[in-house]
């Protein structure tokens, strides 16, 4: 049974309570009315530094930290100044613009705007005018309705004005360091339409090349069309090969539709012929299947031209697996003697070359194809610790294998691996069935 406390004991208590409530509400009072009053600080002091019986104070004895507003603040990271020409030059036209600019400094590069030069604007000579008048380094690109020309050193704008001649000079910003030219088409020899639609002169590969590569893609097919048109034999091989890579950029561009492409790969060849073959094989990866095949029959045609010695010489070193096996499938087509060594020794180092599964077949169909005279050079990689090396050979040996050939697949058969037991039982039964066909025809002709 629970005894309820006497009424003095709960009055002692409340008094207690409301003694302790009215001191702190008094020294609360005191802090307020006198916030500098060193009595305060005094006994706030004490009582703050004055350890616990309980618990010892780690902090007596330590300065005090300061608030996080009175410490030094952290310094802050400066991101680089971006050097830009204020202008709408593109990417490639401030990234120009920005390497003069370092070489030369800012205020030394002007930017020339030369303004209705859609017609000349790829026009090599219009670099050469602008040269004659500046004397100094000059970039050229194309924008949409004008050229951009970017020249240094340059320091009074005014004066490079004056000396203007291939045109009107409509603005001269010195702030900008812009100067905008209206130019004059009669100025130059030939515009740059009539150079693009004469085949007859000098400049109308070069031209039609600047073209195919421009952004608006209507200027790009009209370039390409024209190219398509022209017999490369009387261009030069160095601007054969430009012309080549151009169109190895044109198949890989976007937006573009597949049969395109193909057409793009057909140009590549009849421009770079043998010189194309590297720009071919990059491109034997490509994404759409019928690009693929269309590069395949290019890298075809190249082979047909080769010699047998120089296949013979390509192939070691051949790295492409595509091109690797049109190789070997030509050679197996020839039936060259002298083909038939290296073969083997390609089969030999297959997997240090890291052959694919169609080169696997692709050697295995071009050996195959010299008969029983390769028997005797092949039957020794039978025994090969790589698996692929001996199941190979095993197969060829099932298509062109003789008597000869009884041991070793009779021992191939009771292999560990399980692949190798099953082609060499596969080869063991052509090779009786073949036997047992000739006996028969044997019989037949007695």
């Amino acid at each position: 049974m629970i005894h309820p406390l006497p009424s003095y004991s709960v009055k002692c208590f409340k008094d207690a309570i409301t003694y302790r409530i009215t001191c702190i509400g008094l020294l609360l009072g005191c802090a307020l009315a006198c916030p500098g009053c060193s009595g305060f600080e005094e006994a706030f002091e004490t009582t703050r530094s004055k350890p616990s019986k309980s618990r010892p104070n780690r902090t007596a004895g330590k300065p005090i930290p300061k608030p996080i507003s009175q410490s030094r603040p952290l310094p802050m990271p400066v991101k680089p100044k971006k050097v830009a020409s204020g202008l709408r030059l593109g990417k490639d036209g401030e990234t120009k613009w920005a390497k003069m600019a370092s070489k030369y400094g800012r205020e030394e590069v002007i930017t020339i705007k030369a303004l209705e030069s859609e017609n000349i604007e790829l026009q090599p000579t219009l670099g050469d005018k602008i040269k004659e008048v500046i004397g100094n380094d000059v970039e050229v690109f194309p924008v949409p309705r004008s050229t951009f020309v970017i020249a240094a050193p340059v320091k009074d704008i005014q004066t490079i004005a004056s000396r203007v001649n291939f045109g009107a000079v409509v603005q001269t910003d010195a702030k900008k360091r812009l100067l905008a030219v209206r130019v004059d088409s009669q100025q130059f020899p030939h515009t740059l339409e009539a150079i693009k639609k004469d085949p007859s002169h000098p400049d109308h590969v070069r031209e039609n090349l600047a073209s195919l590569q421009s952004r608006y893609r209507r200027v790009s097919n009209q370039a390409f069309d024209r190219l398509a048109t022209y017999d490369p034999s009387g261009v030069s091989d160095k601007l054969r090969y430009e012309v080549a890579r151009a169109m190895k950029r044109r198949v890989m561009m976007e937006d573009l539709a597949t049969s395109a492409r193909i057409r793009a790969v057909e140009e590549l060849w009849q421009w770079g012929g043998r010189d194309s073959v590297p720009l071919l094989t990059s491109l034997v990866a490509h994404e759409e299947s019928l690009v693929r095949k269309a590069v395949v029959q290019q890298l075809v045609r190249w082979i047909a031209m080769e010699d047998v010695e120089d296949l013979i010489a390509v192939l070691p070193n051949e790295v492409n697996a595509v091109k690797r096996g049109l190789i070997i499938q030509a050679l197996g087509k020839t039936r060259d003697e002298r083909a038939m060594l290296p073969l083997v020794e390609a089969l030999s180092r297959a997997p240090a070359a890291q052959f694919t599964a169609a080169n696997y077949d692709d050697i295995a169909t071009a050996l195959a194809s010299y008969g029983p005279a390769a028997e005797d050079k092949i039957i020794k990689l039978a025994r090969s610790p790589h698996v692929d090396v001996s199941k190979t050979t095993i197969i060829v040996l099932g298509q062109i294998g003789t008597t000869k050939s009884h041991r070793i697949l009779q021992t191939a058969s009771r292999s560990k691996k399980a692949v190798i037991r099953r082609e060499a039982a596969r080869s063991l039964d052509l090779i009786r069935s073949r036997r047992l066909q000739e006996q028969a025809v044997k019989q037949f002709s007695r």
